[in-house]
């Protein structure tokens, strides 16, 4: 079990984070991180490890990008979003189980991407979906921004996660390419690219 952590720490680590100071972004993300690690190992238990490390991932996106607007408590609000997405995604195998294989191969491919790049990459958590013009004039903002980025890491990882790679098998694909890249390395690469190009967009999505 983690060690008790003083709250007015936690509130602490909050203003620094939001007033730009990333070293209190980064500390108070190792804390979030290994809470929640901790919660989902003990809520989905029979899933992989693979699996809770995506969903803590994407956890910590949402929340750094939501950063802005949480007045307090940031444990209880990224839990809350960890809640969210296990829902989700066990309403999502729910709904695969139910539907056939026939309809899967008739679907529309367009969409599928689009969707599983929200939640991949961009950690979007809204209940409603954006309308197809705003969705396609999202995607090309994130293109742009994915371009423009320097990084000899990031730029291929993201533009994977566009083309609808998941998390596990860019992990593979990495690791095959330096087999001295540790999973904890890879996925703490794939959390600041995601900031990186946040930091572009400027939260303009």
């Amino acid at each position: 079990m983690p060690h008790p952590i003083d709250n007015s720490d936690i509130e602490a680590l909050l203003s620094r984070a939001k007033s730009g100071d990333e070293a209190g972004l980064d500390e108070l993300c190792g804390i979030v991180r290994v809470r929640l690690l901790g919660l989902v190992r003990f809520k989905v238990r029979g899933w992989s490890r693979e699996d809770h490390e995506d969903l803590v991932q994407e956890t910590l996106t949402i929340f750094v990008r939501d950063l802005p607007k949480i007045e307090h408590s940031p444990l209880t609000y990224a839990h809350a979003i960890l809640q969210k997405r296990i829902w989700n995604e066990l309403d999502k195998a729910r709904r695969h189980r139910e539907v056939s294989l026939d309809a899967r191969s008739s679907s529309d491919g367009g969409g599928d991407s689009a969707d599983a790049f929200g939640g991949r990459l961009l950690g979007d958590d809204s209940v409603n979906v954006a309308d197809d013009v705003e969705r396609k004039l999202q995607l090309e903002r994130v293109w742009r921004a994915i371009q423009s980025l320097h990084h000899e890491f990031c730029k291929p990882l993201l533009t994977a996660l566009m083309e609808g790679y998941e998390i596990g098998e860019l992990w593979e694909r990495f690791h095959k390419q330096d087999p001295r890249l540790s999973r904890n390395t890879f996925y703490k690469r794939v959390f600041d690219c995601r900031k990186r190009l946040w930091a572009i967009l400027g939260g303009a999505l």
